[in-house]
């Protein structure tokens, strides 16, 4: 069997070194086309011919070389924040690590219960989000009801800034003890 082109989604994630380098190594000699999507940028300097980047306008600009010689060029990753802002989050406590240790204290009922609610939020919105993120990574999920797709995408985005919020939420009771 002969593969000729491929699609990786972030294929560097949980490798050890030796298995990230034959990785490299393969794709290197691959005498085919492979979309990669991935955050390691030393790994994409080490792989791709070409890099291909959302612009702000929203179109797609391909550039000859790896992700340094993007940066070379000119090109720039945006800074985005996307924790929601929220009255928990708004004014941080600036406190030092030290004097944060010296004023540890035990949580009240009520910030107690408060904590078991946001830890649980955590929980059922990652096993919500993994299994989502399951669902989409089948091929045949593109396949359904334009609907039901969109509707699962759109379910997927929320999920991400509602887990935001609540791990905001547990830092500031966890930082309040």
């Amino acid at each position: 069997m002969c593969i000729r082109d491929s699609v990786l989604d972030e294929p560097t994630n949980d490798l050890d070194i030796e298995t990230l380098e034959l990785l490299e190594e393969m794709l290197s000699n691959f005498k085919g086309t492979v979309l990669l999507v991935s955050h390691d940028r030393k790994f994409m300097d080490n792989v791709v011919t070409s890099v291909m980047v959302f612009e702000n306008d929203g179109n797609v600009e391909e550039y000859v070389g790896g992700y340094s010689d993007w940066v070379q060029h000119g090109g720039k990753l945006l800074d985005v924040d996307v924790t929601p802002e929220t009255p928990n989050n708004k004014h941080k406590n600036k406190a030092t690590p030290v004097a944060t240790q010296a004023a540890k204290r035990s949580l009240s009922n009520k910030e107690k219960l408060a904590l078991e609610k946001a830890l649980a939020l955590i929980e059922t919105l990652e096993t919500e989000q993994t299994t989502l993120e399951t669902l989409i990574s089948d091929p045949i999920f593109y396949a359904s009801e334009i609907g039901k797709v969109e509707q699962t995408l759109k379910r997927t985005a929320t999920i991400k800034i509602e887990l935001s919020a609540a791990y905001a939420a547990w830092e500031t009771l966890e930082q309040s003890r």
